[in-house]
């Protein structure tokens, strides 16, 4: 007996409702949606490439290896494969929120919004679980700045993501 798998994704959803309140059947536009949110995600690698990598350039041809890479086309050209732009767009936003918070001393604001669009990330596909442990290897891997004292108080800040997960 073959089950059916059985998701819940209420932000995929929605996305899907919208799509279908504001352009009912008329499929060419709910693509146009889904190449508009890869264009988001790009833009987002790029932001991501410039901090990491320090350099534009690098980052831009990092951008576009990422948009042009055969491996997305189905993410982009299939409507129900929406998900995974969805859930990079909301993790990509969430590892800048975090990473600003952490590294400039930035308002708390930083920390809520990472939060939040990890959930949202959560509720659009459940690979967005294993964010908390991308945010110990990063936490491991930055340099610990002068006088931070204990090196296990850097890994606090990822447990509201892990409460996440739990929830």
């Amino acid at each position: 007996i073959a089950m059916a798998a059985v998701h819940y994704r209420p932000v995929f959803m929605l996305w899907l409702m919208m799509n279908q309140q504001m352009f009912g059947s008329v499929l060419p536009w709910w693509h146009l949606t889904s190449l508009l949110l890869h264009i988001c995600v790009i833009f987002l690698v790029y932001k991501l490439g410039t901090k990491l990598l320090k350099e534009r350039w690098t980052a831009a041809l990092a951008a576009l290896l990422f948009a042009f890479h055969p491996i997305h086309v189905e993410s982009v050209s299939y409507v129900s494969a929406s998900t995974d732009l969805l859930v990079t767009l909301f993790l990509l936003i969430a590892f800048l929120s975090y990473s600003r918070f952490r590294e400039q001393s930035a308002s708390p604001g930083y920390l809520v919004a990472a939060v939040f669009t990890a959930s949202l990330a959560m509720l659009s596909k459940e690979t967005a679980a294993m964010f908390p442990w991308t945010l110990i290897a990063w936490e491991a891997l930055r340099e610990t700045p002068p006088g931070m004292g204990r090196w296990w108080r850097r890994f606090v800040w990822t447990l509201p993501f892990f409460f996440v997960v739990a929830i």
